[in-house]
């Protein structure tokens, strides 16, 4: 079942957000920081955008949190995905499509014009090609490098 984020999942959240790091493909590249990322859900969660929860009886095993911005270049109303997650024992019946789903129903009442995602890219064949289903096209492909 997908439902909004409230300020008392962000234990939950936060938790969900030091998975996807530990477990995908950002580890090596991405060190997780509690109390940023702590703080970063919660100003989703209330002013940035929307955190979208997939739960599994009452735990959250899934989310997906997006901005809602004028975009940089258009001032458009732009959702942007920042985090999407689903635990690896939860995947079965497609919970990340259901909360892609759900996120782009969101984004669109909030007024939203355009959605993007970003795809890691050790995953972007599989991740990528779900985006492509859905009707996205690829924009750019972004590159980090430690200094």
């Amino acid at each position: 079942m997908v439902r909004i984020a409230t300020m008392e999942d962000l234990d939950a959240v936060t938790e969900l957000g030091k998975l996807s790091l530990i477990e995908g493909p950002y580890g090596d590249q991405i060190q997780f920081n509690h109390d940023r990322a702590y703080n970063f859900a919660k100003s989703v969660i209330t002013v940035l955008g929307k955190v979208l929860l997939w739960v599994e009886g009452s735990q959250p095993v899934g989310l997906l949190g997006f901005l809602f911005f004028p975009h940089f270049f258009t001032g458009e109303p732009t959702a942007q995905e920042v985090m999407f997650f689903v635990r690896k024992e939860f995947r079965a019946g497609n919970p990340a499509l259901r909360l892609l789903w759900a996120a782009e129903e969101m984004a669109k009442q909030m007024g939203a014009k355009k959605m993007q995602f970003t795809a890691p890219v050790v995953a972007v064949s599989q991740v990528g090609a779900m985006y492509e289903r859905c009707g996205y096209k690829v924009l750019e492909v972004g590159y980090q490098k430690a200094l």
